[in-house]
């Protein structure tokens, strides 16, 4: 049974984790650690969730997790970067939550 903050998303990739013994990361942003919150509450999460850093500001990202300056922010590019700097930090595989894209001409 799923507990109640559970998804089966969530138990499916607590399972992956485990059968496959990797250590998972996040790398967040405009999700404000709700992602990391959500992984951490999963069950047996102790045995495979390594953490996860909140990036808010463009130096942190920077400087903490290797974003190369002058990058957009809403791109595909800074999230792999985000992510790959996540799994250097925390020596596991990485997660980053695609942030909001752009429509329009703005």
């Amino acid at each position: 049974m799923t507990a109640p903050n559970e998804t089966p998303d969530l138990e499916h990739l607590g399972e992956l984790a485990r059968s496959r013994g990797l250590r998972v990361s996040v790398a967040e942003s405009l999700t404000s650690g709700r992602l990391a919150n959500t992984i951490g509450a999963g069950e047996g999460a102790s045995g495979w969730f390594a953490g996860g850093i909140v990036a808010y500001f463009t130096e942190v990202k920077e400087r903490v997790l290797g974003l190369t300056p002058g990058t957009d922010p809403t791109s595909a590019a800074c999230a792999e970067q985000l992510a790959s700097g996540a799994r250097e930090l925390f020596d596991a595989e990485g997660l980053h939550p695609a942030g909001p894209r752009r429509t329009g001409s703005d």
